[in-house]
């Protein structure tokens, strides 16, 4: 993996395009000379990756995971674009990219802008390079001029939907919400670097593409068949283990002072002990669900945990009052939330805190990482899992604080 992520750094050190071999017929000689003289005029760093993703690769068939590693091995700022794994391939769609984006203040580490990777993807390109260039013409546009784009293409994909679904004799979006439905199906998640990821199977032909409105509550879909590695359990294991000692050396370092806030201290106290407790549940495998449900569930519970204990223990030093931070309702080792949006599970309606990135993928049309389990061979939202105190409290998102959850779990 560390060979990949070098050979693609040094790639993009001389204009800022990476083009694997494989994907090199996809490029044509004026698309790659566009797109290098767009790379090279944009205000902003920007990085071109071209590689084949695919499910069972290091990355887990993620553009998210590809980047992610690939900054934190060469921490450069900048946006950076990436291939997926649909690449124009019958049944998957058309070609779609991704995109993420570091050390741009004020905008925030993430996903790039939800309306330029929207347009691109919602636009039939017949070649990898067709897709790349509009994305880095877009990229110098107006944010106005921007979102008048998005908008239109969004419209006249409406449109041909709609022809289409008339020509057919089928209802037209807005008719049926249960029969006119985009065929999508949804991804199994993990964490981004030491997580359990997603594993992308979604089919959407163009006569069947629909955009999820941000006014309306999104409707949380079935997930499709997929198996969650072995590998990215223990990894994500092994990233808990680590949070969870460094906070306790963090808190047996520290000292606390006639200025320190107590109550924060010992929430610290109280967190840490709390992700030790399931850190230990998953090694003894007490309390286990079906198929090892709780055992994932429970790795992630102890990251958010340690995370919080963190934030405690930072409070007690500055002399703040701890409340615990929200958490992205979809995933809970997401980004931090900017807002909220209605979904809709099992029969309920609720207002979830939802981070940058999933907000983004609804408002774009696209399905949010969501964090999945398996059982008995099929994926499941681990807000239906009935795995405790995660799924009622949706790991802090619907009711904060976690430790006396967990001690209720008991």
């Amino acid at each position: 993996m560390n060979d990949d992520l070098t050979l693609i750094h040094e790639g993009l050190s001389d204009d800022g395009v990476f083009v694997h071999p494989d994907l090199a017929g996809q490029f044509s000689a004026d698309d790659l000379a566009a797109i290098t003289e767009q790379v090279a005029a944009s205000d902003t760093p920007v990085f071109v990756v071209a590689w084949p993703l695919a499910t069972n690769d290091a990355y887990a068939g993620k553009a998210a995971d590809l980047l992610t590693r690939l900054h934190a091995q060469h921490p450069e700022p900048g946006q950076y674009l990436s291939t997926t794994q649909f690449l124009g391939s019958p049944g998957y769609g058309g070609i779609q990219l991704e995109g993420r984006q570091w050390g741009l203040p004020p905008e925030p580490d993430g996903e790039m802008d939800y309306q330029l990777l929207g347009t691109v993807n919602m636009t039939d390109h017949e070649t990898l390079g067709a897709a790349f260039r509009q994305a880095t013409e877009l990229l110098g546009t107006e944010p106005a001029t921007l979102t008048r784009t998005y908008e239109k293409a969004v419209a006249e994909q409406n449109a041909e939907y709609r022809a289409e679904q008339e020509a057919s004799g089928r209802p037209g979006p807005g008719d049926d919400p249960d029969l006119t439905g985009l065929l999508v199906a949804a991804l199994i998640v993990t964490v981004v670097g030491a997580v359990v990821w997603n594993r992308i199977t979604r089919w959407r032909s163009r006569s069947e593409r629909r955009r999820v409105k941000a006014d309306r509550p999104y409707v949380l879909p079935a997930s499709a068949v997929v198996r969650i590695r072995e590998a990215r359990h223990r990894e994500l294991g092994r990233t808990a283990d680590a949070e969870v000692l460094a906070l306790g050396e963090a808190i047996d370092d520290a000292e606390i002072g006639a200025t320190d806030a107590t109550a924060s201290w010992q929430a610290a106290l109280d967190h840490y002990d709390a992700a030790k407790q399931v850190l230990r549940r998953r090694a003894t495998g007490r309390g286990e669900a079906p198929d090892g449900m709780a055992g994932v569930l429970d790795v992630v519970g102890a990251l958010v945990l340690a995370r919080r204990g963190r934030q405690a223990l930072a409070d007690a030093r500055a002399g703040r009052a701890f409340t615990p931070g929200p958490v992205c309702f979809l995933n809970p080792l997401h980004d931090t939330p900017t807002g909220t949006h209605d979904v809709e599970s099992g029969g309920r309606r609720l207002q979830v805190p939802l981070c940058k990135a999933c907000r983004a993928a609804l408002r774009a049309g696209r399905e949010p990482e969501t964090l999945d389990v398996e059982r008995r061979g099929e994926p499941v939202h681990y807000f239906d899992s009935g795995v405790e105190p995660w799924a009622s409290t949706g790991y802090g998102a619907l009711q904060p604080d976690l430790v006396t959850a967990l001690h209720g779990r008991r």
